[in-house]
C-alpha cells in the first residue's frame, strides 16, 4: 500500500524505523531497535522486455569472464569447443560489448536516478523490510495496526500499509545466529555445553557404570 514514487531506500528505511520505535515504545524485549535496510519491488512492467534482454547480455558477460573456469579439467581437444568467443554473443566483438555495457549503464541509471524523467521506475507499492534480530519483527507484528497507523503518511491513495511476514534464507544454510546478541549467544553456549556434560554424566551412570559393577561383581 506504499506509494509508488517512494523509491529511496534510504528515506524508507528511516520512515520505517522511526514508526517501528514509535508504536513500540518502551515495550519489554526491546533492545537497540534496528532495521538493516528496505529492498523496494519495482514496477518494470512497461519494460519487462528490456530488462530481459539486458539480463542475457549480462549472462553472456559472466561466461566470458568465467569461461577459464568452465572449460578446466576437461580432455585435451575439448577446451577449444567449449571456449566461449564474442562471435557467438549478441555483441559480436570485444569493441561491441563494452558499446552494449555503456548502454546498459546509462539505460539502468535512467531507471533508478531522481532525475530520471518519465523513464524513472516507480514502485509496486510494495517493499521488503529487513530486521537485525528476528526478536525485532516479533515486537512490530505484536503492535501491528499501531504501526499500520504509523505509517499511513507512506501510503497511496485509497490504500493503507499492510505488513506481512515473510521468512526469505538460502535453502540448507541456517542463519539464525545472526539475530543474535552476542550475550545471548554466550549463554546458548554454555548451555549447550551443560546439556553435553548433563548427558555425558547420565550415560555414565545408567549405562556404563551399571554394567562395569556387574562385570566387576561376577
Amino acid at each position: 500500500g506504499l506509494k509508488p514514487r517512494l523509491t529511496d531506500e534510504r528515506e524508507l528505511k528511516q520512515a520505517f524505523e522511526d514508526a517501528f520505535k514509535e508504536a513500540i515504545g518502551d515495550t519489554p524485549g526491546n533492545k537497540g531497535f534496528e532495521v538493516v535496510g528496505v529492498s523496494i519491488c519495482y514496477n518494470y512492467r512497461h519494460v519487462w522486455s528490456d530488462v530481459n534482454q539486458m539480463t542475457d547480455r549480462l549472462m553472456e558477460r559472466v561466461e566470458l569472464e568465467h569461461q577459464d573456469e568452465t572449460t578446466a579439467g576437461l580432455p585435451r581437444g575439448q577446451e577449444v569447443a567449449a571456449q566461449i568467443s564474442f562471435e557467438h554473443t549478441t555483441a559480436w566483438d570485444e569493441d561491441g560489448q563494452q558499446e552494449q555495457i555503456a548502454k546498459d549503464r546509462a539505460q539502468a541509471q535512467r531507471w533508478f536516478a531522481d532525475d530520471g524523467g518519465d523513464e524513472k521506475l516507480n514502485s509496486t507499492g510494495e517493499a521488503f523490510v529487513v530486521f537485525r534480530h528476528h526478536g525485532d519483527m516479533n515486537l512490530v507484528f505484536d503492535r501491528k495496526a499501531d504501526v499500520s497507523e504509523k505509517l499511513q503518511s507512506l501510503a497511496a491513495e485509497d490504500f493503507s500499509v499492510e505488513l506481512n511476514k515473510v521468512f526469505s534464507e538460502p535453502p540448507s544454510i541456517n542463519w539464525w545466529h545472526l539475530s543474535v546478541g552476542d550475550s545471548e549467544r554466550k549463554q546458548n553456549v554454555q548451555i549447550a555445553m551443560v546439556k553435553i556434560l548433563g548427558l555425558i554424566t547420565l550415560v555414565q551412570l545408567c549405562i556404563v557404570y551399571p554394567y562395569a559393577h556387574f562385570i566387576v561383581a561376577s
